[in-house]
């Protein structure tokens, strides 16, 4: 059973490969907003992973983000 107030901490350094260019959603050679929503997708499962069941799993259902400051 999860319990509110899990938290979650990721770190994510820039490549060519996590750019708005590579990932098609922009032209500049910046981290992508995708990107940064997988980031988060990845770490609210992982910071619950430990505390489900061996047949329980969990998905995002909605998400809202607000990318303000383009990382090189």
């Amino acid at each position: 059973m999860l319990t509110p107030g899990i938290k979650g901490h990721a770190a994510l350094r820039v490549t060519t490969e996590n750019t708005a260019q590579a990932m098609g959603s922009g032209e500049l050679p910046v981290l992508a907003t995708p990107a940064v929503a997988a980031l988060i997708e990845k770490t609210c499962w992982q910071s619950v992973a430990a505390e489900l069941e061996l047949d329980q799993g969990t998905v995002g259902t909605a998400l809202t983000l607000a990318h303000t400051a383009p990382t090189p």
